[in-house]
């Protein structure tokens, strides 16, 4: 459990900083300084808080299609049969995408400007 994540999360961050240090031509990383240490930390961090983020996400969009669907059933509970009326689509489907655009905001600006931070730092 939390050893093999911590485990798979600083090979992930000394991976990106071995590609890194390719790509930029370093000869060398100091790892007894205490700017890369951290930087290894926070690259390590970052993307599992951008999961978690992600997944809360999700969690609250599915919780608002859930009460919209049973809203329509309490209302209408005839929707399932074959002759009676259709449910409200529409307003499920913008619950969805309101609810994408709304709760996608912080991750997204999690993922811009964490780089930007942590590079003017």
């Amino acid at each position: 459990g939390k050893g093999f994540a911590n485990g798979s999360a600083v090979l992930s961050a000394i991976s990106t900083l071995t590609a890194f240090a390719r790509s930029a031509d370093i000869e060398q990383v100091n790892l007894l300084r205490p700017v890369v240490v951290m930087g290894i930390l926070i690259g390590a961090l970052l993307p599992y808080v951008f999961a978690a983020m992600t997944m809360l996400s999700v969690n609250k969009a599915a919780k608002e299609m859930m009460h919209e669907v049973r809203r329509q059933f309490t209302e209408c509970p005839d929707i399932l049969k074959d002759d009676g009326p259709a449910p409200d689509y529409a307003r499920c489907i913008a619950i969805s995408c309101q609810s994408s655009l709304r709760e996608m905001l912080m991750p997204g600006v999690l993922a811009v400007s964490s780089p930007l931070v942590i590079g003017f730092l």
